[in-house]
């Protein structure tokens, strides 16, 4: 295969995207595109090798899954090797026990699998060391059904290989686009709405072998070919630049960069300008090293953040991510080339270093995850007295929100059915005990949270609430959509109810235009006023404030998305009530205590209100908001 210097520079056009976009520059707000250019640039290597090896007649699965071990596994097990220290000293129980499920998931190539269990990739970026392995997984899963499929394909003959590609990667695109929008988290780590990228890559090789003289048409205008590559370069650093996490990924808005990577592939050579661009000496260096690059930055950004109380700065993550690029170095010279080097280290060596790994990670994450992160080898009890009394505040917090009650979860034992048909929130016996309010306080979690509040201030609203569940139809899972329709009758039948208040964890999604539209006809159709709570701010590495026993813990700055000017304005327009949850919540924009003047905590966690945090917020809400204190009043 001959070496093309353009595309080792693409590699570098694809990794520092994703680099400052997890270190968080806002103007790399679309960086995680890189990863598409990566599937692509990945899915034209590979179907080109295995194409050229079929015509050859020298093709082996045996060959080929010995060039992904060299290529993948050493440089991954030494990262993941050299974040075990960093986890044993500076993770706490709950994160460890994470850290070491994940290694499991990445050894195995399930990490995608994981965590797309565990929440979304956009939530979760910030504080998982090994979340980016996601990405290796579905390559690998890719890879593990690939050769197969283009082995078939090929003893039907050549002629079928294009159009057999082609249909697989648009029934996987049309997957991605449907998936993206009512499966957003399984659509966007999942093989089969991923796949059609690596295809996107695989045609191309295609084109390029079978087809070239096409290509030859095109490259007889070298204004031809030097503005379509341009346009691909274009296309890439438009995604970069202008995309954001509410796109929806992977599906139609990733032809962006797919497309613009496929034009580079395609018509850019050493002569045109992008070709020369991406040809420099320091484009194909850090292309060169792209691979360990990507493998370093993720775990050096999230230890820094667990490391510290606040958010570590703009410099401190310049200097992440230089330390990134040098380790990448070091590892692609002193363990990337020699293990991909056959003379050095044999077929059997290195199929014997995998499996060890493979073991070592297994076990080791295994064990680590049996006993809550190695608790006891790495804590004495004191140590964890803060945490304990957290987790006690939890499950009082849960107790108070009548979990399982009038706060539904798929793991409370029963049917989403048998909970619509036994649900009962406003006129049972407990009811008898507070002031009714002319409100029903719909969403996740957080909107139960609001619900003891009111309760412990004694005002009884109307409660519906979902676990995870999201407020606009197209975001909700089919629970949620199932929960909200089921008791939807009980709020428009009930002329007592005057209001609904809407609280949610919200996510980039919810709250674009589309999204916020959206939540706000939805909950318009049920014939009541509505009152839309903002985020609850969400405090940053709040078991490890409280496990060092510091005063405030730092409450993230992407809550602040539901508190935008443009969100106000909307929700002034359609004549919904807004009520700054933080303004509530904190003493001053500066000032949000983990605890009171006396110490008692008023949190359980990053974002859930413990019994005498809720007592406070109700009295606060009341004291503080119009619409409450008439409620509130006129009772």
């Amino acid at each position: 295969m001959k070496y093309r210097r353009e595309i080792d520079g693409l590699r570098a056009i694809a990794v520092l995207p994703v680099i400052f976009f997890h270190a968080g520059f806002e103007l790399f707000r679309g960086g995680f595109v890189g990863v598409d250019v990566f599937f692509v640039i990945s899915g034209y290597l590979i179907t080109t090798i295995i194409l050229a090896d079929q015509e050859k007649g020298t093709f082996s699965l045996l060959n080929f899954y010995e060039r992904r071990a060299r290529r993948i596994l050493p440089a991954l097990f030494i990262v993941m090797l050299a974040s075990i220290p960093f986890a044993w000293f500076w993770l706490l129980p709950d994160d460890m026990k994470s850290f070491s499920k994940s290694l499991v998931a990445a050894a195995t190539y399930m990490a995608n699998i994981l965590f797309w269990h565990e929440r979304g990739y956009f939530t979760a970026t910030e504080l998982k060391p090994l979340l980016h392995t996601w990405s290796l997984a579905v390559e690998e899963q890719y890879y593990a059904f690939f050769p197969l499929v283009l082995m078939l394909v090929w003893r039907l003959g050549k002629k079928y290989i294009f159009t057999a590609l082609f249909v697989i990667a648009l029934l996987s695109l049309a997957l991605a686009q449907i998936g993206s929008i009512s499966h957003p988290t399984a659509a966007f780590f999942l093989l089969p709405t991923r796949a059609w990228e690596l295809m996107v890559g695989g045609l191309v090789a295609f084109v390029i072998m079978y087809r070239k003289q096409y290509i030859d048409i095109v490259a007889q205008k070298r204004a031809i070919t030097e503005v379509l590559g341009l346009l691909g370069l274009a296309l890439i650093l438009y995604a970069v630049f202008s995309f954001n996490n509410t796109m929806v990924i992977p599906g139609l808005w990733a032809l962006v960069p797919t497309i613009g990577t496929a034009l580079i592939i395609l018509f850019v050579s050493p002569q045109t300008a992008t070709g020369k661009f991406l040809g420099s000496k320091i484009a194909v260096g850090i292309g060169l090293i792209s691979y360990s690059a990507y493998l370093w930055h993720q775990p050096l950004f999230v230890f820094a953040r667990h490391r510290s109380l606040t958010k570590p700065g703009t410099l401190t993550f310049l200097l992440l991510s230089a330390a990134a690029i040098g380790l990448a170095y070091l590892s692609w010279r002193y363990i990337e080339r020699p293990f991909r080097t056959k003379g050095l280290i044999s077929r059997n060596r290195i199929f014997s270093y995998s499996i060890l790994g493979m073991i070592f990670f297994i076990l080791f994450g295994s064990i680590g995850y049996l006993s809550n992160g190695f608790t006891r080898q790495r804590f004495s009890e004191e140590d964890l007295k803060p945490l304990a009394e957290a987790q006690a505040m939890h499950k009082e917090r849960i107790k108070l929100s009548r979990y399982g009650e009038c706060q539904f979860d798929e793991n409370i034992g029963k049917g989403l059915e048998q909970f619509i048909n036994e649900w009962n929130c406003y006129d049972d016996a407990e009811s008898e005990k507070y002031t009714k309010l002319p409100l029903a306080v719909v969403g996740d979690s957080l909107s139960a949270d609001l619900v003891v509040s009111l309760k412990l201030s004694g005002f009884l609203p109307m409660q519906i609430a979902g676990n995870g569940c999201f407020l606009a139809p197209s975001l909700m899972k089919e629970e949620c959509r199932i929960l909200f329709s089921g008791l939807r009758t009980r709020i428009e039948g009930d002329k007592r109810i005057k209001y609904i208040a809407l609280y949610n964890r919200y996510t980039w999604r919810e709250l674009s235009p589309g999204g916020l539209k959206e939540i706000i006809d939805y909950w318009s159709g049920f014939g009541k006023k509505l009152i839309f709570f903002t985020a609850m701010p969400e405090f940053s590495n709040f078991n490890k404030t409280i496990f060092r026993k510091a005063d405030t813990p730092p409450f993230l700055k992407l809550v602040k998305y539901s508190e935008r000017k443009e969100v106000y304005d909307y929700l002034k327009s359609r004549n919904v009530h807004v009520i700054s949850t933080s303004s509530i919540f904190c003493k001053s924009p500066e000032h949000c205590p983990a605890r009171d003047d006396e110490g008692n905590l008023l949190l359980t966690d990053g974002r859930h209100m413990t019994k005498q945090g809720s007592i406070e917020f109700g009295q606060r809400l009341i004291k503080m908001d119009p619409v409450f204190r008439d409620l509130t009043r006129s009772k």
